[in-house]
């Protein structure tokens, strides 16, 4: 939380994300003002199609031995998919040795039959890990302590057949589901103790060149330079923020839905994926460059909210690198060089404004809200039009 050094009113509390190690994650957290109203229209029953298959661990392996052409275990989550400790995997191969039934399995198909993995993905990779890489040697067994220090092929044969011929439980998500009801699919489902975040569900239903052109534009210099390096990308909110640039540069604030945000973000990424080599450069540059001009206008307090120099730091506010991006996304060249000039004046100003209820909340609870975005935009232009008049 950051304190304020000393004013005669209170600010909203901003509260930091944090990493699956419960560590700061460097963004902000968004508060939703009403959890119900998420969903602005309801779901047609009939466009979840969704069927169950049972198979055995065999044949499940089998399709990792295919390759990225029949199931996708998601190489951008490796790094949380490989947290789980030799210890807790050991276990997972235990419980099969014992025959004790693993929760199901969800993911997503394509129209090819590719697979790209929901819920289960920890689990998959640890027998992965242990039958075809070969990588894996058991630790730390709780009933079977005989078998610690084998790997799969130091198991007897009736041991290895046990965990091939375990029947797992897969629910397919199948071809044609609409991107909204997948999405909300994805979020009911990730409810174990790693879930997947908003981001992270939008890049395994949206794979293509929205998911190549977000990580490249987050993993750029110029991106890495305006938020000083400070989000932590484990969870893809350096992404997220990518996407809400692209998403409200493709499509004004002014011409918003009367939809919720993450649809919003899903339908941004969709276009892209329809998008010529041409114009994701062009999308690029402009983005590339608005990063640039937040970093010489802003400075270290480029999207994060400002109550005056005497305030710590506060974390990456997600509705703020939005606002401001594209807002410098659209100055000329000319209107650039001015703001550079009077930096100091756009900080006092924008330090005035966040001293304004309406605008404070409208970036920090019920962030999606139609009413919300049309507020940040229409008070940041103003700002940035009044500093280039003066």
């Amino acid at each position: 939380m950051v304190t304020p050094a000393s004013t005669d009113r209170q600010e909203l509390p901003v509260l930091e994300d944090v990493t699956s190690e419960k560590v700061g994650s460097g963004v902000e957290v968004e508060r939703v003002e009403d959890p119900s109203a998420t969903i602005k229209e309801p779901f047609d029953p009939d466009q979840i199609d969704v069927k169950t298959k049972p198979m055995v661990v065999d044949l499940l392996m089998s399709r990792i031995r295919g390759g990225q052409r029949e199931i996708d275990l998601m190489p951008d989550f490796q790094r949380r998919a490989g947290i789980w400790d030799q210890t807790r995997k050991s276990r997972l191969v235990e419980s099969l040795l014992l025959r004790i039934p693993l929760p199901v399995f969800y993911v997503a198909a394509d129209k090819n039959e590719r697979w790209s993995v929901v819920d289960g993905l920890q689990r998959i990779t640890t027998l992965k890990e242990f039958i075809v890489d070969k990588s894996l040697t058991l630790k730390n067994l709780e009933f079977l302590g005989h078998l610690n220090d084998c790997d799969f092929d130091g198991l007897s044969r009736e041991m290895q057949r046990r965990i091939q011929e375990t029947e797992l439980t897969v629910h397919i998500i199948q071809p044609g589901t609409p991107p909204a009801v997948m999405f909300n699919i994805f979020k009911r489902i990730n409810t174990g103790g790693l879930p997947l975040s908003a981001q992270e569900i939008r890049h395994a239903i949206k794979q293509g060149h929205a998911t190549h052109l977000l990580k490249e534009l987050a993993e750029s210099p110029e991106f890495k330079d305006a938020t000083r390096s400070s989000i932590k990308d484990e969870r893809m909110a350096d992404r997220e923020c990518v996407l809400r640039f692209c998403a409200f540069w493709i499509t004004e604030s002014s011409s918003y839905p009367n939809v919720d945000l993450d649809t919003f973000l899903i339908d941004a990424m969709e276009k892209i994926n329809h998008w010529s080599p041409l114009q994701l450069v062009e999308l690029s540059s402009i983005f590339l460059r608005s990063l640039k001009l937040s970093k010489l206008v802003l400075g270290k307090w480029a999207f994060r909210k400002y109550y005056g120099a005497n305030y710590r730091l506060s974390p990456i506010n997600k509705a703020l690198f939005e606002v401001w991006t594209v807002t410098f996304a659209g100055v000329s060249d000319e209107q650039a060089v001015k703001l550079v000039e009077r930096k100091e004046v756009v900080l006092q100003k924008f330090g005035e404004l966040m001293r304004d209820r309406s605008f404070e909340e409208s970036i920090s609870i019920g962030t999606g809200s139609a009413a919300n975005v049309r507020k940040r935009f229409i008070e940041i232009k103003s700002l940035i039009l009044g500093v280039l008049s003066a």
